[in-house]
């Protein structure tokens, strides 16, 4: 049968029977639907081939075969979808790789405004805007600022570099859960190794630094007066290497006590020296020396140059050198004699009561009857009556 051309355009606005089979021909839109009344398309098989007529664009749920006999299609730069859904290897240009275990970028760069999931694996470049619940390992974070509501734990960090600021308000460990040392949110701080201050460690008036696990002893300064103080049990000791010097501010000794050897005492200001050395026998003073109580030298020799006091009792042998005048108010008692002159030279006069006079004796009145006199040298003009009046 031949076929002509329609004197006029067929009317299929209220659709068209098929045994059952819809076509829907939309005069208005200038759509055909096949298998639906309401087409969304210029061609619209079903709900899941729509063809845009305008825009050359085929949509469809799935495409089948490998589509090796397709030709004329366009390169684009871009693919929207909703979902990709790869199920073999898709390869984007040299760098990317989608297969089903992921994505793999060797060189290329991938650009999202979000990602969904945890990152995994091995990055590089810059990145932003990071939100989200998931853990994120990073090797390096380069920015302006970094806010962590959470735990920020490091690992295996060789040096943290702080421009500004540190802020720790739980406090500081030192070495794994503190073992090294620990500095709390209050400022007390506690190392258990050595801790080496190189600008010096200032302390305000009146704050201690302690020593000991009870901190018996206390080194501070009150505001006027600096202490060292020892409140625990046990003595306070002093020890030196070498000699051990108190000096005034200027550098001058107070006190020297010497390794193995003497102590030293010294005076400042005016008159200043040494005026106290002890030595292997005793002590040597420069200067005057008063006593308010009594001075004893029991079992050794007391050796003084002056002494001016109340009372003197001496026990042992005192010995008086170069001494010009001795002045008693009471009696002087020489229990073994007295001598005079050097040695003796003089006379002497023994405990017995034997006197003995190289020189002339000069007396207003002799006692007694001569009888014991002996080696008189009488003169031959001396008479009885001389020798009576003698007697």
């Amino acid at each position: 049968m031949a076929i002509t051309n329609a004197s006029r355009l067929a009317d299929f606005g209220s659709g068209i029977g098929t045994y059952g089979a819809v076509i829907q021909v939309d005069n208005t839109n200038k759509r055909v639907g096949i298998g639906t009344t309401n087409p969304q398309a210029t061609l619209q098989v079903g709900t899941a081939v729509s063809v845009y007529g305008t825009t050359g664009i085929v949509s469809a749920k799935s495409f089948y075969g490998d589509g090796a006999n397709i030709t004329g299609l366009g390169n684009t730069d871009f693919i929207n979808a909703t979902q990709l859904n790869v199920i073999g290897v898709t390869t984007v240009g040299a760098a990317v790789t989608i297969n089903s275990t992921g994505i793999h970028v060797s060189s290329g760069v991938i650009t999202a405004s979000s990602f969904v999931g945890n990152v995994t694996g091995n990055a590089s470049g810059t990145a932003g805007g990071l939100t989200g619940t998931p853990d994120i390992t990073i090797n390096n974070i380069t920015g302006v600022a970094a806010t962590f509501t959470g735990k920020l734990t490091y690992e295996d960090v060789t040096n943290v570099d702080a421009v500004g600021v540190i802020t720790a308000r739980g406090g500081i460990e030192i070495g794994a859960s503190g073992v090294g040392g620990t500095i709390s949110p209050g400022g007390n701080v506690k190392f258990t190794g050595i801790t080496t201050v190189g600008a010096g460690l200032s302390f305000v008036d009146d704050i201690k630094a302690k020593f000991g696990t009870g901190g018996d002893l206390c080194i501070y300064h009150d505001g006027s007066n600096s202490y060292i103080k020892d409140v625990g049990t046990g003595d306070l000791k002093i020890q030196g290497a070498s000699d051990v010097v108190i000096e005034d501010t200027s550098g001058s000794n107070s006190a020297v006590f010497n390794t193995d050897g003497s102590v030293e005492l010294y005076y400042r200001g005016a008159s200043a020296g040494k005026k106290f050395e002890t030595t292997t026998s005793g002590v040597i003073i420069t200067g005057v020396t008063t006593s308010t109580g009594d001075i004893s030298a029991a079992g050794g020799d007391l050796t003084i140059r002056n002494v001016t006091g109340v009372a003197a009792t001496f026990t042992g042998v005192v010995t008086y050198e170069d001494v010009t005048n001795v002045d008693s108010v009471g009696f002087i008692t020489a229990r073994s004699g007295i001598k005079f002159g050097a040695a003796g030279v003089g006379g002497t006069v023994t405990g017995t009561g034997q006197a003995e006079f190289v020189g002339v004796v000069t007396a207003s009145e002799f006692v007694g009857g001569g009888s014991g006199l002996t080696g008189l040298n009488i003169p031959s003009s001396f008479t009885e009556l001389d020798a009576m009046l003698f007697n």
